[in-house]
């Protein structure tokens, strides 16, 4: 796992996980509370990303949930909100995520056992939103067109002590952009070796 980190360390980007619970017949019985899946789930954490359980009798869901995913989170989208709860009962009851003008959409990615998102308003009323994925275990809600001020992310569990991640992504907008959009970095490594993966040498150079 530390030469994952190391790797990744080059690219600078989240790494997300998708851990598909064996078929029975293998005797191979796993949980979230498994050893591998913990190391997994440490190695997204410290990258920025999320780790994403599937059971056996849901994984031919993983194709729709990765899909939802890569569509609300990959394209112009930028982080504003990261929490990684060991014990979901935890965290504060409002959790603040600021909305600029520019601000078209709003993502929250979150995974744990029976969870349900309270979006609180500037003005401190509830609000509604569209749910993309949910399966009990793995969510995407998704908010459209909300206003510049000072949003309150709440989540609930009816599982008082087991962990929950979640993270609240901002989307400028999913149409294409030119080369004038500054709303992203572009990293430019080198190496002195074409069949290696990582960059042995050089520096990152952002450009806008």
């Amino acid at each position: 796992m530390e030469s994952v980190f190391h790797v990744d360390s080059y690219w600078r980007v989240p790494l997300n996980f998708i851990y598909l619970e064996p078929e029975p017949e293998s005797n191979c019985v796993t949980t979230i509370e498994n050893r591998d899946y913990r190391a997994m789930d440490s190695m997204a954490k410290r990258t920025g990303g999320m780790t994403f359980y599937f059971p056996y009798n849901q994984r031919d869901q993983f194709g729709q949930f990765l899909y939802q995913h890569m569509y609300t989170t990959v394209y112009r989208s930028q982080l504003l909100l990261s929490n990684d709860l060991p014990v979901c009962a935890n965290q504060n009851v409002y959790n603040p995520v600021s909305v600029d003008i520019a601000v078209e959409q709003m993502v929250i990615v979150a995974t744990g056992r029976n969870l349900s998102l309270v979006l609180t308003t500037p003005e401190g009323g509830l609000t509604q939103y569209d749910t993309a994925y949910d399966d009990g275990t793995n969510y995407i809600w998704v908010k459209n067109g909300p206003y510049t001020g000072n949003w309150l992310i709440t989540m609930w569990t009816s599982e008082q002590t087991l962990g929950c991640n979640y993270k609240v992504f901002q989307k400028s907008y999913h149409a294409p952009c030119g080369f004038s959009s500054r709303s992203s970095k572009i990293f430019y490594p080198k190496s002195i070796n074409t069949w290696t993966n990582p960059p042995l040498s050089g520096k990152n150079e952002k450009s806008d």
